[in-house]
């Protein structure tokens, strides 16, 4: 963990690489289980 200011997120390195899977996996679906959501982020790190 390192402290970053809250006005500097684009110092903390793996918020863009989440904020890419959110948008590309999660945003806008309608998931039936956590298992599914899995399966959907799986397939996007793949």
């Amino acid at each position: 963990m390192a402290y970053t200011p809250t006005n500097s997120s684009w110092l903390n390195r793996i918020e863009a690489q989440l904020t890419a899977l959110r948008y590309f996996t999660l945003d806008g679906t309608d998931r039936a289980d956590h298992k599914e959501q899995g399966s959907m982020i799986r397939r996007y790190i793949i």
